[in-house]
């Protein structure tokens, strides 16, 4: 299936009937399998989404050495893994890396990226590993959680596998938006994610912007932990 008619495809069934998250991101893996437009920009050519995707490593990379200088011995969460673009740098670092997602050929397709991570298929907002992790990475995830309770839902699942002293690294697209925007995406203001964080128990600790040049967007980095007792 060629790329022009995968995109008509996916966006001839957006306003069609209520959106179904698991279905639209499973097309969509399917359709772009192995490519970044998976998960990336689907206006995009590959090669800027790769770009794109080094500009955020390196953002992300900087913030977790920022904060955790010292990845052995430690546990990293990756929330919302897609198909494991950002999995073999958390490996490279040291940390033991479990990565999870809901779709299962996200899954696939990030496994062989890298055999030296534990994959898990589940929705965020259900995630139960009977565990706590140092850090847990939230990359263009929350974005993409269309459904209010859902989000919050997901928002009080990392607070409880995040440990007392651990951190959280969220990159997403935060603001006011004015403008159509897929049915697949939902912006929501700083101060609702503020508010929603400080019911969980977590703040932002640090926050920094760049921008992404090929897309012309803004992306927001923060730096979250739990409040201090």
């Amino acid at each position: 299936m060629s790329v022009v008619s995968s995109l008509r495809r996916l966006f001839n069934k957006a306003g069609t009937r209520p959106f179904a998250a698991d279905q639209y991101w499973e097309d969509r893996h399917q359709s772009f399998r192995g490519c970044f437009k998976a998960v990336a920009s689907l206006r995009l050519t590959e090669d800027h989404n790769e770009e794109q995707y080094a500009v955020k490593r390196f953002h992300i990379d900087r913030a977790i050495r920022r904060h955790v200088p010292e990845a052995a011995g430690k546990a990293l969460l990756e929330a919302g893994c897609g198909v494991g673009l950002m999995t073999p740098a958390y490996v490279q670092l040291g940390f033991d890396v479990v990565a999870v997602d809901f779709s299962p050929t996200a899954i696939e397709e990030a496994r062989k990226r890298t055999v030296d991570a534990q994959f898990v298929r589940s929705r965020l907002a259900e995630l139960e590993l009977n565990r706590t992790f140092d850090v847990i990475t939230v990359i263009d995830v929350l974005l993409h959680i269309v459904d209010d309770d859902e989000w919050l839902a997901t928002l009080e699942v990392l607070a409880r596998h995040l440990t007392h002293a651990g951190v959280m690294i969220v990159l997403d697209w935060i603001g006011e938006w004015v403008g159509p925007l897929g049915d697949h995406c939902r912006i929501r203001p700083m101060s609702r994610y503020v508010a929603a964080l400080a019911d969980v128990g977590l703040r932002i600790d640090a926050a920094e912007q760049f921008r992404l040049e090929h897309e012309d967007v803004r992306k927001d980095l923060l730096t979250i932990r739990h409040v201090r007792d």
